[in-house]
């Protein structure tokens, strides 16, 4: 079975992906090189393709032997015996390591020549000639001299074998076949023959054909002695640079030497390839002239733990011998990346658990945890010339640009920084065979701990929380050394988990903003937010260290977006990867909708990993509405309703900017600039992060300037037929959308049509905008007995027109009597007018009302109704006693005027009579009916406003007394008082006091004024 590796994949790009239902989604990005799986070995057997049994184990060659085959043809200008002596002297460095069961053997030729003209390629790996494609393990490596560069053209592109980047195409190399039994069953190395032009070249290219066949192994790229040639306390650091280093240190396009001394093999080189390939007892006889490994070597190993006992993946330990001075001799260097044997890359829902060609993240790597800090010194050999050495174990971070092609250690996509302070171990009296066990506790990592909010915006500024002092915890006897116990420097912020499920997601924070970690494998943070149609949203996630910092060496926060209702585990609508923003950790995807629906939205890390310092700050930029959404062409005011509204966010209305007065987290108000020469169109409103974050929010169309397409005019009230000469009417109109909603601020433009009429503006033409309601107003007049038309008009064309004519003034009468209030009494009085014109009833007239001394009036004008009926409501009083108050009601615009009287009565003159209900009897079941009385003044006149006191006694029913013997004495059941007021009219309503189910006999005393009393009774018998 042939198990393609690809070897790199260079893509940019910007994809439209369509969403389930309602969403769509554009996704901008740029992707860099991919690889496979990297770990202390290159490749490490996984909980998937591989056989169970070896999981957790490197993939290595069967028994350590390794048969290569090499073209026929030339070299460009080197002769194939050239070519094939310089590929073999780089297979002999691996094979001079005394103590790796390692033999690489020149096995003879391919069958061909392979060049341009009978190589096909497909995938990044070859699919011809026979000899060298995927399935061929009867030639195991195929090293092809691609002497025109026609080979490498045909597999990266034209132009991919370019001899000016020689230090990147000299030599490409790569795996495409593996057993489930983890040893590898086919490679290729393909050397440019545009790259052996010159000396300086050719010794490059030596260089990287070492690199090539340690790929081959399986070993991985080493940090090793990174900071030797600025760090000038790295003394001869540069000379423990690995064969195996990533980064092509000093290569060039000129070519050169890329490390010192290049043919010579490293310690760190040596150790990787002992450990991968360890000679044995059992396989010695195998090896001649070869050194059992790990008698011959020391061996340092151990775990790294976050103080919560979760290992801590991706940290570079590094061991160096001491001088007798206790210097760390730097040459000597051996490094080795915690968790290499654990999965660096377990994918994740948002961006899937297959790379490119449809392989499982997960088949390279353990998944057992207990291999997650786990790093493995051993076979380290002693410094020459000694038999014991003191060691010197430090941690460090692994360089984060080594990513992708380049990567160290087990996470492709950068490794994240070490959490907490490691400080640095010495090991004493290390002899050949011997071993140390550390287990080391990062006591001041971060850690699991109580929530606490965070506050979160452009410049977080997290509460800072002391930790307890952290030490360094070692397994007995282990030999170790280190210094005192130290403080943190750092203060670990405490930040909520991740909250929800991808089933159960939780709803999304009002503000729009929240800030959580990512601390599972797997895990992730998920939530669910309804959006309107037509919206053009934003997420952003930006990492965070311990501290509430941005970073880029911590987490990798991906994002993906679902409709809410897609199926579980469905692959998103879309996604975007990590950190393809410009901020620090900074990911963004915006989103637009389609239609109105719910979101969900699911942020997981990158690599599917999870950790205790994974934290993150997210936000949803979201424009819900905008209010109003028309305005005057001379601009104005608006509100935009949404979420994850920032302090410095800027808007724009149709490109130009519009200027921000207020700031909430849900609600931005803004002040639209007029509207640019030929505007009158809806406008896209924009919401802009800050600089640096890609985050907008837009409304499409979300306001208008003055009247747009669809918008029309109707009539709310206008003068028609016979109006009075000379008197003001209204003409009221309401403009709307094509929707139905109100279109406020348009521009309604009042015209004489014909005729002859007077506009409130004094001119024949008057501009009214549209209030909030849509509707706008303005006074015209007929001037002339003959029939005026004057039209309402918005600049799309809507229009509607009023038809009238001048006639005699309309006449006014009262309706509502006089009204009679007690002095001190204050009320709402509901009166009416009646409007004739020659004795019919005027509908739509204008009636205004006068407020005085005693009255208060609305302070609109009345419309009378199909009847003639103009209805207000006035608040009277107090007045003194005998005082009066009157409050005229005008037609608009003329002198007919009726008034409304209210007139100040004596309540301690007052009196009661009974209306119905005073005196009442019924069976016990009965519901007795209200007591009424009417309160009167002291000249008859029904009373508002009395204050009426009332007192009743209930008691149990008793029958009438005997005409011989003693009466029977009711008891008394209960007693009410309560004080009431007259209505208008003068009318009291009492409801009596019963007890369901018991025959009784109420008594009552209602009084008033100074000595004004009545009296009722109700009986309810059995």
């Amino acid at each position: 079975m042939a198990f393609r590796i690809g070897r790199k994949v260079i893509g940019r790009g910007c994809v439209l992906a369509l969403g389930i239902h309602a969403l769509a989604i554009c996704v901008c990005f740029s992707a860099g090189l991919e690889d496979a799986f990297a770990g202390g070995p290159k490749y490490v057997a996984g909980a998937t393709y591989f056989n169970a049994a070896v999981m957790g184990q490197p993939v290595v060659w069967a028994n350590g032997r390794l048969h290569y085959f090499v073209d026929q043809g030339s070299l460009g200008p080197l002769l194939n015996a050239q070519a094939v002596a310089m590929v073999d002297a780089a297979a002999a460095v691996w094979n001079a390591v005394p103590t790796a069961a390692v033999q690489l053997t020149d096995a003879g030729s391919l069958a061909e020549d392979v060049n341009g003209g009978n190589v096909v390629a497909g995938n990044g790996v070859l699919d011809a000639p026979n000899d060298v494609v995927p399935d061929a393990t009867a030639t195991p490596v195929a090293v092809i001299f691609d002497s025109d560069g026609a080979v490498i053209d045909a597999l990266e592109g034209s132009g991919a074998s370019d001899p000016t980047s020689c230090q990147l195409n000299g030599v490409l190399y790569w795996i495409d076949n593996m057993t489930t039994n983890a040893n590898f069953a086919h490679g290729v190395i393909v050397v440019n023959g545009r790259c052996a032009t010159s000396a300086s070249l050719l010794q490059m290219m030596s260089y990287q054909l070492e690199r090539a066949f340690g790929r081959i192994l399986g070993l991985d790229y080493s940090q090793v002695n990174d900071d030797a040639l600025k760090n000038s306390s790295e003394t001869n650091g540069p000379l423990g640079w690995p064969i195996m280093e990533p980064a092509n240190y000093e290569c060039g396009e000129t070519g050169g030497s890329c490390i010192p001394n290049p043919t010579q093999i490293r310690y760190d080189d040596v150790a990787a390839a002992s450990r991968m390939y360890p000679v044995t007892a059992s396989n010695l006889a195998n090896f001649p002239g070869k050194q059992l490994t790990a008698a011959n070597t020391v061996s340092i190993q151990g775990t790294i733990s976050f103080r919560n006992a979760q290992g801590m993946q991706g940290v570079n330990v590094v061991a160096r011998p001491l001088d007798a001075n206790g210097n760390p001799l730097y040459q000597y260097t051996v490094t080795f990346v915690s968790g290499a044997y654990f999965t660096g890359n377990h994918g994740n829902e948002i961006t899937g658990y297959v790379d490119t060609q449809g392989n499982r993240y997960d088949r390279f790597g353990s998944s057992n945890t207990s291999m997650q800090g786990y790093f493995d010194l051993s076979a380290i050999p002693l410094p020459p010339g000694v038999t014991t050495a003191n060691y010197q174990v430090t941690f460090e971070a692994v360089n984060p640009q080594y990513a992708n092609s380049e990567s160290v250690g087990p996470y492709v996509l950068g490794s994240p920084a070490p959490s907490g302070t490691m400080t640095t171990i010495t090991l004493t009296g290390l002899t050949a065979g011997g071993s140390k066990q550390l287990a080391i506790m990062v006591a001041n990592s971060a850690g699991e701990t109580t929530p606490i909010r965070i506050p979160v915006g452009p410049n977080p500024r997290p509460d800072m929380i002391m930790e307890p002092e952290f030490r360094l915890v070692m397994q007995p006897g282990s030999g170790a050394s280190s210094g005192s116990d130290l403080r943190t420097a750092i203060s670990p912020v405490r930040i909520p988990a991740a909250l929800g499920t991808e089933a159960d997601p939780e709803p999304l924070p009002p503000s729009g903003e929240w800030t959580s970690t990512l601390n599972k494998i797997g895990g992730g943070g998920w939530y669910s937010f309804p959006v309107q149609a037509n919206r053009v949203f934003t997420v952003v996630t930006q990492a965070l260290d311990e501290t509430g910092t941005p970073s880029s060496v911590k987490a990798m926060p991906s994002i993906g977006v679902w409709d809410a209702f897609a199926a579980i585990g469905s692959a998103p609508a879309a996604f975007a990867s990590a950190a393809n923003g410009v901020a620090t950790g900074e990911t963004w995807l915006q989103v637009s909708s389609a239609a109105a629906d719910t979101v969900r939205l699911g942020i997981q890390d990158a690599r599917g990993d999870g950790r205790s310092d994974y934290a993150y700050h997210g936000w949803v930029l979201y424009a819900d509405s905008v209010s109003p959404e028309r305005l005057p062409a001379a601009g104005g005011a608006f509100v935009i309703s949404g979420m994850g509204f920032r302090t410095g966010d800027t808007v724009f209305v149709g490109g130009a900017n519009a200027q921000v007065t207020s700031i909430l987290p849900n609600e931005i108000t803004a002040i639209a600039p007029a509207a640019g020469a030929g505007i009158s169109s809806s406008q896209d409103v924009t919401v802009n992060d800050l600089p640096g974050f890609n985050a907008t929010a837009v409304i499409p169309g979300g306001i208008s300037y003055d009247a747009v397409a669809g918008d029309a005019l109707s009539i709310v009230a206008a003068p028609a037929n016979q109006v009075p000469l000379n008197v003001p009417q209204p003409f009221t109109v309401k403009a709307v959308g094509s929707d139905g909603t109100p279109g406020g601020g348009v521009t309604v433009t009042y015209a004489i049509a014909s005729g002859a009429a007077s506009l409130g503006c004094g001119q024949t033409v008057c501009s009214v905008v549209t209030s909030g309601d849509g509707t706008a107003t303005l006074q015209i007049a007929a001037t002339s007995t003959a029939i005026a038309i004057v039209t309402a008009s918005l600049i799309n064309g809507a229009s509607v027109q009023a038809h009238f004519y001048g006639g005699p003034a309309a006449t006014i009468s009262v309706l509502t009597p006089t009204l009679y209030l007690a002095a001190g009494a204050t009320m709402q009085w509901p009166v009416q007018a009646l409007v004739l014109n020659n004795g019919i009833p005027v509908a739509g007239q204008s009636v205004s009302w006068q407020s005085v001394s005693g009255i208060a009036a609305p302070g609109t004008a009345s419309l009378t109704n199909s009847s003639g009926i103009a209805s207000a409501t006035l608040t009277v009083g107090p007045l003194a006693e005998g005082a009066t108050a009157t409050s005229n009601a005008c037609v608009a615009g003329t002198t007919s005027c009726v008034g409304f009287g209210v007139f100040g009565s004596r309540p301690e003159f007052g009196s009661l009579i009974a209306v119905s209900g005073t005196d009442q009897s019924m069976a016990s079941g009965a519901t007795p009916v209200q007591v009424v009385l009417r309160a009167l003044d002291m000249d008859g006149n029904a009373m508002a406003g009395a204050t009426v006191n009332v007192t009743q006694a209930l008691y149990a029913w008793a029958p009438q007394c005997s005409a011989h013997g003693r009466c029977v004495q009711a008891p008394l059941l209960v007693t009410q008082s309560s004080t009431l007021t007259s209505a208008l009219d003068g009318f009291v309503s009492i409801t009596p006091l019963t007890r369901s189910g018991v025959a009784t006999k109420l008594l009552g005393l209602a009084t008033t004024g100074n000595s004004a009393s009545l009296m009722f009774s109700v009986e309810q018998h059995p």
